[in-house]
């Protein structure tokens, strides 16, 4: 037994080894498209707080109340899982589609920078109205209901876009190359399943977000 234990949690270590030395190596080898998705994330973070903060007060009124009544309904009435599951993983599925729609064109190469945009929007949105809106609680509000989704969500949007970003710069290398639309998404296989495969990492975010973040928003 102590023989088979110790197999394991070498195992364990050598798999944990191996996923960090690939992470890092993805990171070096994409480090400019890294840099460019990250900072038009950051832009839309930035874009989406500055949003909240330049509103009027009549409108950060209204959806401080709105997000009230949510809190409200959440702590009082029974938290339909399912619907915030299936909300969830709409937007999260629409992200991924439009990019994997970009990235079998050029036009992929500047579009798939706009999405970024948008998530960072939506996520910078989102965190201005919990954080003007709910004083000493704001901080915590953030953290259940944005920071700890996210923590898995940007991550995998950023490796998806730069896959994305990626095979277009391919089809505009090959854009000379007489094919056939099936004949480009037959060779754009490989992309598609590294793209699927991030997004089924990406649910775990999506179950964060549904199991979790009402849980602490009782609190």
């Amino acid at each position: 037994r102590r023989i088979s234990i110790n197999d394991m949690s070498s195992r364990r270590l050598w798999a944990l080894s191996h996923v960090k030395t690939n992470v890092y190596q993805d990171i070096y080898d994409n480090k400019l498209q890294y840099l460019l998705l990250v900072f038009f994330l950051v832009v839309g973070i930035t874009a989406g707080t500055f949003t909240i903060s330049n509103m009027q007060p009549v409108i950060k009124n209204a959806l401080g109340g709105y997000a009230g009544v949510l809190f409200l309904s959440v702590r009082s009435a029974t938290i339909d899982y399912w619907r915030i599951f299936f909300s969830a993983f709409f937007v999260n599925t629409l992200y991924y589609a439009i990019m994997a729609w970009l990235s079998m064109m050029t036009a992929g190469i500047v579009s798939v920078s706009f999405v970024m945009v948008l998530k960072g929007f939506c996520v910078g949105f989102s965190a201005g109205v919990l954080s003007l809106n709910f004083t000493s609680g704001g901080p915590a509000a953030v953290i259940a209901c944005v920071f700890l989704p996210n923590l898995v969500l940007l991550p995998c949007i950023c490796k998806a876009g730069v896959l994305c970003m990626n095979n277009a710069i391919t089809v505009f290398k090959n854009r000379r190359i007489p094919s056939t639309t099936r004949d480009r998404f037959l060779d754009a296989r490989p992309h598609f399943k590294k793209l699927l495969f991030v997004f089924f990492v990406s649910m775990l975010g999506i179950l964060i977000q549904t199991l979790i973040s009402p849980a602490l928003m009782r609190l």
